[in-house]
């Protein structure tokens, strides 16, 4: 071996070691398993080509199932990489498989390097090709697809031509023997593709990260949006519409006023449709409710000790949880004349699907038949049937009213 390939392996080496170390680097820091996925790739990459210019020093057993079973691997870690780019799980067979007909070809032919090199590279291609279709069918990775899709077709028509060469009667030292001239230019091809494909890995990986976090931006958008037409608009539309009628009732304007500002007070601390654990969700609401209560001569007791943790609500029911709650002691206070109301909270493990239960009880006069009280109950009762759930009311002259949430949950627990 001469000073100028050492002088690359060296180069080429050290190369693929700061790629990786760098891209590791940045996926831990930005919390991308794709790229360490990626990176992995990269270090199982540089030894390909100090075991391929040290081949004259090895062993012919050694070289030929090192080499070949890394070139394998490293392919597959590839795919690996662009399969949890996507968020996909593919079989480990379609990793596995590949390597260990690389590892069977490399010992069946052992005698016969033409063969075996040609077989290897047809299953270099085949292991490209099932990263083109994975490109194929990506979305969201922005320039980035383009240059890896680009850089995967340079492999496969190199590996092609280096197997259609061996199969057409070329011999095998002309191939991959470390002196040869087209074995030099096609490990410099192959490591320029592999810095290209990692520039667009990297470039897909953060258009990912930023239409994510532009998703996410959007999302907590509408939800403001929406609770602020649903809860503190709606509150003082009701003001408008008062003054504009010349109402002049101040008990009713003071306890529109107040329901205003516990929206806005909620809105504050980050209760909404994001919120998705019901303790949480309860947790803040009594904070907010309780001392309200108080003024108005409700004592109020929330039992929530039969609600384990992790007790989660589907996507997007943490608002309508709240306007549930909300709405039901809004009417305890304003209609059922309690001095207590109670609020308990539990999960019924012996259904199939856990269910939640939560029952909202007064000591008001209560009704034989329970009143209209205009839209607010309809809407509790949509917002019921939105999380999949159920909404009760029983009522009884002189004995109070209950109410009864039930709603599918899921209970996480903790690793």
């Amino acid at each position: 071996m001469n000073l100028d390939v050492l002088t690359m392996l060296i180069m080429i080496s050290i190369t693929n070691l700061v790629m990786a170390g760098f891209i590791m680097i940045v996926g831990y820091n930005r919390g991308l398993a794709s790229l360490n996925r990626l990176s992995l790739a990269l270090l199982v990459n540089a030894p390909i080509y100090i075991v391929y210019y040290l081949q004259q020093s090895l062993p012919k057993a050694i070289f030929v199932h090192s080499c070949n079973t890394i070139a394998a691997i490293e392919i597959a870690l590839l795919l690996y990489a662009i399969a949890g780019l996507r968020g996909v799980s593919l079989p480990r067979i379609t990793y596995l498989l590949p390597i260990a007909l690389a590892i069977l070809t490399s010992v069946v032919l052992f005698d016969n390097d033409a063969l075996c090199v040609a077989i290897e590279c047809t299953i270099y291609v085949i292991q490209e090709a099932l990263i083109l279709r994975q490109l194929m069918m990506s979305k969201e990775m922005g320039s980035g697809r383009y240059l890896m899709f680009i850089t995967t077709l340079l492999m496969m028509a190199m590996f092609a031509y280096r197997a259609i060469a061996l199969v057409a009667g070329w011999s095998a030292s002309t191939v991959v023997n470390a002196d040869s001239d087209m074995n030099a230019i096609t490990f410099l091809i192959i490591f320029m593709t592999v810095v290209l494909f990692s520039f667009g890995f990297m470039l897909a990986a953060f258009e990912q990260e930023r239409l994510k976090m532009q998703k996410l931006h959007q999302q907590q958008t509408l939800r403001l949006e929406r609770e602020l037409h649903d809860g503190l608009g709606g509150h003082l539309a009701a003001l408008s519409a008062m003054i504009g009628d010349g109402i002049e009732n101040r008990q009713i304007f003071s306890e529109t006023i107040d329901q205003a500002l516990l929206d806005m007070r909620m809105i504050m601390d980050g209760i909404g449709d994001e919120c998705r654990d019901v303790g949480m969700t309860l947790g803040l609401l009594r904070y907010r409710l309780q001392a309200r209560l108080k003024t108005l001569g409700i004592d109020s007791t929330w039992d929530m000790d039969q609600l384990p943790v992790g007790c989660m609500l589907a996507e997007g029911g943490g608002l309508h949880l709240i306007r549930i709650v909300q709405e039901a002691l809004t009417n305890v206070a304003r209609h059922s004349g309690a001095d207590h109301v109670g609020v308990r909270a539990s999960v019924d493990r012996r259904e199939p699907d856990h269910a939640l239960l939560i029952e909202i009880s007064d000591n008001g006069r209560g009704w034989d038949e329970v009143p209209d009280f205009g839209n607010g109950l309809n809407n509790m009762q949509k917002r019921a049937g939105m999380l999949g759930g159920i909404l009760l009311i029983s009522s009884r002259f002189g004995a109070g009213t209950r109410l009864t949430l039930t709603s599918p949950v899921t209970v996480e627990t903790a690793p």
